[in-house]
């Protein structure tokens, strides 16, 4: 005597399978997966990949500011030793684009990719949307302390500038 796999079941499970079984118990032709299981699905691996990309892009804006600031604190201090020895006024100007020491005679220029950097010292604010700062001689100190901030809205970077202790780099959160 055989037994088919319908009629094995439970009253409660064949009412609830009532879709995929016939009546007598065994199952229809077509059991495949219903529009609504595949948008649940296709939803699924939506979140799925979204959340871990939008960490991603934060780690990276983070990462850049943090080079950004990097930038800048090696820049300050080239143009401090230019003033130093070379006994000139230099200026270290930081757009969202470059950054670049000294107008006259030897210059450096670093191309970079970051928000437009943001000061607290309204004579470094340049008229472009940039950071000025000036490395006077012939000790090169910067003309007043601050600091500049790169993606000040979290998990960027600050560089600390000051005439008698120097530069100092830290994230902010």
């Amino acid at each position: 005597m055989t037994q088919s796999v319908g009629t094995s079941l439970p009253q409660f499970l064949r009412s609830a399978h009532s879709g995929r079984f016939r009546a007598d118990g065994s199952p229809t032709e077509s059991a495949g997966y219903t529009l609504v299981e595949l948008l649940v699905v296709v939803c699924l691996l939506g979140l799925a990949v979204a959340i871990p990309s939008l960490s991603l892009l934060r780690a990276l804006n983070r990462s850049e500011a943090r080079n950004t600031a990097q930038v800048l604190q090696g820049s300050i201090t080239q143009a401090q030793v230019d003033a130093i020895y070379l006994g000139c006024d230099k200026e270290v100007a930081c757009t969202e684009s470059s950054v670049r020491v000294g107008s006259t005679g030897a210059t450096f220029n670093a191309s970079l990719s970051c928000p437009s950097p943001e000061t607290n010292v309204p004579r470094w604010r340049m008229a472009n949307g940039g950071v000025g700062i000036q490395v006077l001689a012939p000790f090169g100190s910067p003309s007043s302390a601050g600091s500049v901030v790169f993606l000040p809205s979290g998990g960027g970077a600050r560089v600390v500038v000051r005439a008698a202790s120097g530069l100092t780099r830290r994230d902010v959160p």
